[in-house]
Formats: structure tokens, C-alpha cells, sequence
């Protein structure tokens, strides 16, 4: 069986595998490896990633050019994005989640503001502020070293002297 990338969430306890071309994402449990829960989502699927908060997935529907929030419980799409290229990286930050696209050198922000909503409103006040404390500012650390390959490609060098 071959898949398009892993995503973990200690939260739900499970590993989740998308499957790329048949758009499958499979729930694993961490420890046994054991199957959860399987949904076929209609479309391609790039990869996969678990949100700060562990309990929503997003996946990239690149020829759909979509990002998909899932339901980690269920694996229920919650939303579907329009983006206006093919995505291929995701990486998160204190109020957003950035979007890489092929063939630009854009980035899509897409506002975290939603998955602020849903945590907000589905989990506990101790973990929705535990979540906007400790969940976003390790977020935000890898993605500014995730940045530095392109910021040393579009560095000015100084001419030697």
C-alpha cells in the first residue's frame, strides 16, 4: 500500500496516513499500529498535516488546489479552501497557516483564526489556553527555520572587496 505522507497527533493518539491518489486517509492507533478509522475523501491527496490544537487534520487536495480540514475524531472534511495553485507544504505559525503552492513563489496565509473558533468552542478553557500557549509558539519556531533555505536563496550578497 503505498502513502502520501504521515501526520501524528498525541492528542488523538493515532498516526494518520494519506494515501494520495485514491484520496484515503487512515486512522492508526500510535502504539498498536491497529486501524481506527479509514475515509475515502474524493479526491488526490498530497500530504497531510495535524493542526496545533491535535484534533483537526489538514490535508492538501493539490489538483483540487484545496486545503481540506478534517476532523481528527471522525475524519469528517469540516471546511474545503479554495487556494489559487497547487499546494505542496504547509507549516504554521501564531495566527496562521502558510500554504506553499508549485510553480510560484507565493505562500497562501490561511487565518488560524477558524481553528481558534473550533478549539475554543469544542474543547475545555485549560486546553484551549494551553493550546494558544504551548501549541502555537513551537509552531511558530519551525516555521521561521523552515524559512531560512528560502531567505539564504534570495540573500543580496555583499561584492568583495
Amino acid at each position: 500500500m503505498l502513502f502520501r505522507s504521515l501526520a501524528y497527533s498525541p492528542v488523538a493518539g493515532a498516526v494518520f496516513v494519506a494515501h494520495g491518489a485514491d484520496g484515503r486517509i487512515t486512522a492508526l492507533a500510535a502504539g498498536s499500529g491497529e486501524v481506527l478509522n479509514e475515509v475515502r475523501l474524493g479526491v488526490p491527496l498530497g500530504a497531510v498535516y495535524a493542526a496545533p490544537d491535535g484534533r483537526t487534520l489538514l490535508a492538501l487536495a493539490t489538483e483540487q488546489r484545496q486545503l481540506l480540514v478534517v476532523d481528527a475524531a471522525n475524519l469528517a472534511v469540516r471546511h474545503r479552501i479554495a487556494l489559487a495553485a497547487e499546494p505542496y507544504q504547509l507549516a504554521f505559525t501564531a495566527g496562521f497557516a502558510h500554504v506553499r503552492m508549485y510553480d510560484t513563489d507565493r505562500i497562501a496565509l490561511v487565518a488560524l483564526a477558524a481553528l481558534n473558533e473550533i478549539v475554543w468552542r469544542t474543547q475545555t478553557t485549560d486546553f484551549w489556553v494551553a493550546f494558544k500557549v504551548w501549541g502555537i509558539m513551537p509552531l511558530t519556531i519551525v516555521f521561521a527555520l523552515a524559512q531560512v533555505p528560502l531567505i539564504l536563496k534570495y540573500e543580496i550578497k555583499q561584492p568583495e572587496a
